[in-house]
C-alpha cells in the first residue's frame, strides 16, 4: 500500500488502520528478523504546523526471530508506537527516515519501525548456551586487543 508525499497537505492526511501482510517480503537482509506475523497497525501521514511531513505508527505484531544462542527460530510479540519525520535528503534538518521518491510503501515504514525495536541479540526465555562449550569459544584476557589486525583466533594460536 502506497501513499504519495506530494498529496499530503495540512488539509489532507493519509490514514490506514488494519492488518498488514508481510508474507511476500524477503527478510534475508534483516537478520535476526525472520518474518512478521499478525501485524495490525494504526498509521497516519500528515503535515505538522511547520509543514514537515510526519508519520505516526502504532503497530502490534508477532516477530519471528532467530535466537542468538542457538539460532532456533522463535516468536516474540511486540507493540510499538513511533512518530517521525520523512526527510527528502540526508542533509535535511530533522530526525526520521530519508525518502527521495514521492511514493512510499506503508509496509516498508512499518518494517523499519519494528526492526528498530529488535534487540541486537534476541534470545528465548528458555534458551541456554550448550553446556559442553561446543559452538563457542571463551577468550582469555591476553587474547583481547583493541587492534583488529592483532586478534588471534583460538584455532590459529601457536602452542608453546
Amino acid at each position: 500500500m502506497k501513499f504519495y508525499k506530494s498529496l499530503i497537505s495540512s488539509f489532507k492526511n493519509f490514514e490506514y488502520n488494519g492488518p498488514l501482510d508481510f508474507s511476500s517480503f524477503d527478510f534475508g537482509k534483516y537478520f535476526p528478523l525472520l518474518g512478521i506475523k499478525d501485524c495490525s497497525v494504526e498509521f497516519e501521514d500528515y503535515r505538522n504546523e511547520e509543514e514537515k511531513l510526519m508519520v505516526y505508527v502504532y503497530a502490534q505484531a508477532t516477530l519471528s526471530l532467530s535466537d542468538a544462542r542457538d539460532s532456533a527460530p522463535f516468536d516474540s510479540p511486540i507493540e510499538v508506537e513511533s512518530e517521525f519525520q520523512i526527510l527528502d535528503s540526508i542533509g535535511e534538518e530533522g530526525e526520521g527516515y530519508v525518502y527521495k521518491e514521492n511514493a512510499i510503501e506503508v509496509e516498508e515504514l512499518v518494517l523499519l519501525v519494528l526492526k528498530s525495536e529488535i534487540p541486537l541479540a534476541p534470545t528465548r526465555s528458555d534458551s541456554t548456551l550448550p553446556p559442553s562449550g561446543e559452538g563457542y569459544d571463551v577468550l582469555k584476557e591476553e587474547d583481547v586487543t583493541d587492534d583488529p589486525s592483532m586478534i588471534i583466533l583460538p584455532e590459529e594460536k601457536e602452542e608453546p
